[in-house]
């Protein structure tokens, strides 16, 4: 875990430059500004940042949908040069708790096969492969797992 405590808050639209940027440093399917400006104004979007500490720029972000009682988490990226911190995991079980406070009572997402660090955190969180959605990725025609997990 970090030294300091992340800190985490609702993005903003001031924040979209920046989520952008930690998006395509990711390297997974980036979004386009328009569909991200529009997390900001859905009613069943939790769009949250995370800065490694006071003044820092953005080194991470996560959106999640609620709809009824699940919670879909869309997008969770991690900077490149800000992995390995605990920064993706602060950001998971903020949006646990916030898509709980919001009546959710399971959260759902999907992950690349291929991408092993991801595959854990999800694991280590409590996270169950439930199912396999093949070629689903636009990009390179990847499957995705289906993984789920309650909020307690």
């Amino acid at each position: 875990m970090p030294a300091e405590s992340p800190i985490i808050v609702p993005m903003r639209q001031a924040d979209l430059a920046s989520v952008e940027r930690v998006a395509r440093s990711d390297g997974g399917l980036a979004w386009p500004r328009s569909e991200l400006e529009a997390e900001l104004t859905r009613p069943h979007s939790l769009a949250r940042v995370l800065r490694p500490g006071p003044g820092l720029p953005i080194g991470a972000f996560v959106i999640c949908w609620v709809t009824g009682s699940e919670a879909q988490l869309l997008h969770l990226a991690v900077e490149a040069g800000q992995r390995r911190r605990g920064y993706g995991r602060a950001l998971l079980r903020s949006a646990l708790v916030a898509t709980h406070a919001r009546g959710a009572s399971d959260m759902v997402l999907e992950v690349r096969v291929s991408n092993a660090p991801a595959l854990a955190l999800y694991a280590s969180e409590g996270f169950q492969r439930i199912g396999i959605r093949q070629r689903y990725y636009s990009d390179n025609g990847e499957d995705a797992l289906v993984m789920k997990r309650a909020i307690a």
